[in-house]
């Protein structure tokens, strides 16, 4: 799929917490927008990193 905008991050949320509105803003103008957690979850409670793998 070809994007407009890609947002990486480092953290869950990371993305929709410091920068939701400028994605809001891209999709409103009709711009595919995509995000790119980079991490394994290891500090999300619905599971262990080895039970997602």
């Amino acid at each position: 799929m070809k994007l407009d905008v890609l947002t990486l991050a480092a953290h869950l949320d990371d993305a929709e917490m410091g920068c939701a509105g400028t994605l809001l803003r891209h999709v409103a103008a009709n711009r595919r927008v995509g995000v790119v957690d980079l991490t394994r979850r290891e500090l999300c409670t619905r599971a262990s990193a080895e039970l997602r793998d």
